[in-house]
């Protein structure tokens, strides 16, 4: 029974908000790590509308540690949320709601995930192309912005001038939307970005890619369902620089743990083999390289 005010050594209830949720393996695999850690945590997948999101989050969240946030309120909690941490802050959008005192905190778990991932890329004279202008894009936009430094990044768009009105103003002359017809004439491009659904749930859509693309070039692929995309096997043929959606999703898991459980010393090894097994019991099939 769940009393109105959580209380320490209770078991830890964690949500993951979201519209839909269907697609998330959050749920099966954070409760077999929680069991394999040994955690009192608990953790519940909820579809929530975009209408009823702040209802949601200010009368349920004193039963809650915290939430981790998807598609398609990343950007929205911002404003519902009573701070913002560093890391929402300078990628102005959040992944993960902590409760603090009774206060929502937003946190982008995500961003610091890839900032780690990316200090293990050596890549000069940067030239991003990143596809999709949601949440996940503004974090790896930020991600790299603050890493490379490069001159400017190409955001790809199919509604390029909604998409320019959102995002300029965010990164001062940093970026540049453009349309998938113009993605083709990019010259010597050597950092390419997913983060869109495409290859999410086996589809085999390949987005389109710069006729010039620098050899070697580091690629991102943000999606985990599966990370075997059409885009991430590419990568993995032309390419010995690939930060993949299932590596990402560890980072952040990790840091998840470490600020709604307290938990700082996770095994990445012990998280991989249940990432595999919660995958397996989602349906989906990885590869030896996954593994």
């Amino acid at each position: 029974m769940v009393k109105a005010e959580r209380e320490i050594g209770e078991n830890r209830l964690i949500g993951l908000i979201g519209h839909p949720v269907s697609h998330s393996v959050g749920q099966i695999f954070f409760n077999r790590l929680f069991q394999k850690l040994n955690l009192q945590c608990s953790y519940i997948a909820m579809d929530i509308h975009p209408s009823v999101l702040e209802y949601i989050l200010r009368s349920s969240s004193h039963l809650f540690s915290g939430f981790n946030v998807t598609i398609p309120h990343k950007v929205s909690v911002l404003g519902i949320t009573d701070s913002l941490d560093e890391s929402a802050r300078d990628s102005h959008n959040a992944n993960l709601i902590r409760i603090e005192r009774k206060k929502m905190v937003s946190y982008n778990t995500d961003f610091k995930a890839i900032l780690h991932l990316l200090s293990d890329h050596m890549v000069e004279d940067a030239k991003p192309l990143v596809f999709g202008t949601g949440g996940t894009a503004r974090t790896v936009v930020s991600a790299l912005l603050k890493t490379f430094s490069p001159e400017k990044i190409y955001i790809a768009s199919r509604d390029p001038q909604r998409a320019s009105g959102e995002l300029q103003p965010l990164w001062k002359g940093s970026v540049e939307v453009i349309g998938y017809e113009e993605v083709r004439k990019l010259r010597m491009v050597n950092i390419i970005s997913n983060c869109t659904p495409v290859g999410m749930q086996g589809s085999d859509y390949m987005l389109p890619l710069p006729r010039s693309i620098q050899m070697d070039p580091l690629v991102i692929d943000m999606v985990y369902t599966p990370p075997d995309t059409p885009l991430a096997t590419w990568a993995k043929k032309h390419s010995e620089n690939v930060i993949t959606g299932d590596m990402i999703y560890l980072e952040q898991a990790a840091r998840t743990l470490e600020l709604l459980c307290q938990d700082k010393d996770v095994s990445r090894s012990i998280m991989r083999d249940v990432f595999a097994e919660s995958m397996a019991e989602a349906g989906y099939e990885l590869s030896s390289s996954t593994l």
